[in-house]
């Protein structure tokens, strides 16, 4: 069964959308960027609304801004995009920002995240950040767009090229995540797939990404994921 990750940026958010049926929540700031940090009050307040009902995964940014990876502890994921790094010794660099954030905050496993408009965004191609992410222990690899002003994932991938995400990922142990400004529209399509996850932001709020968290919205894809409904 696909389940239904929705991000969020607030305590309240993280209310409403467990409330709404929330399988997993991923804090972010959408403002921010595609893998936006949030503030680490936020990432605490999120983790204590959760109180261990459903895991929780964060955003740390991207790996050329060179944050500090600091995190608090409870987290099940973390996730450091790998824009801009296609000319660097991105592999070396990675691998030094996991070890440092495991270092520091234990339990929290690393997401190899994938770009649809990888070129765009000037990462390394998707499958050599698979297979880097096989060596580096993820437990998880999401696919998603980094330019979220330049389409969304089923208009720049067909689906048989997430179909062989999903296949490549699983073949190396991990959770087939698939994201990308998905709507109630194209999400059925996504889901023949059988994705271990599906991941939301814009489709879970009133007025788009930066918008706030609809409860409502949440309750309708969650039953498109369930197959109770077919559209909004």
């Amino acid at each position: 069964m696909t389940r239904l990750l929705v991000s969020v940026r607030s305590r309240e958010e993280a209310e409403d959308a467990i409330s709404a049926g929330a399988d997993i929540l991923d804090v972010k700031e959408p403002s921010h960027g595609s893998l936006g940090r949030a503030e680490a009050g936020v990432i605490e307040e999120v983790l204590a609304a959760a109180g261990g009902r459903v895991p929780v995964s964060a955003a740390l940014g991207e790996l050329a801004e060179g944050r500090d990876w600091n995190m608090p502890p409870g987290l099940a994921w973390f996730k450091l995009g790998l824009a801009g790094c296609a000319a660097a010794d991105w592999q070396s660099r990675w691998l030094e920002a996991v070890e440092t954030a495991s270092a520091r905050t234990s339990g929290p496993s690393p997401v190899a995240v994938v770009y649809a408009d990888w070129e765009l965004a000037e990462a390394p191609a998707p499958e050599d950040v698979l297979a880097e992410g096989g060596k580096l222990g993820c437990t998880a690899a999401l696919l998603d767009t980094f330019n979220k002003s330049r389409g969304a994932l089923v208009d720049l991938w067909g689906l048989g090229d997430v179909a062989d995400f999903i296949r490549r990922a699983r073949d190396l142990g991990m959770l087939a995540v698939v994201g990308g400004s998905l709507t109630a529209e194209t999400l059925p399509a996504i889901l023949e797939l059988s994705p271990d996850v599906v991941a939301v932001r814009g489709a879970a709020c009133e007025g788009g990404r930066d918008g706030a968290i609809c409860a409502e919205r949440i309750r309708r894809l969650r039953e498109i994921v369930d197959g109770r409904r077919t559209t909004m």
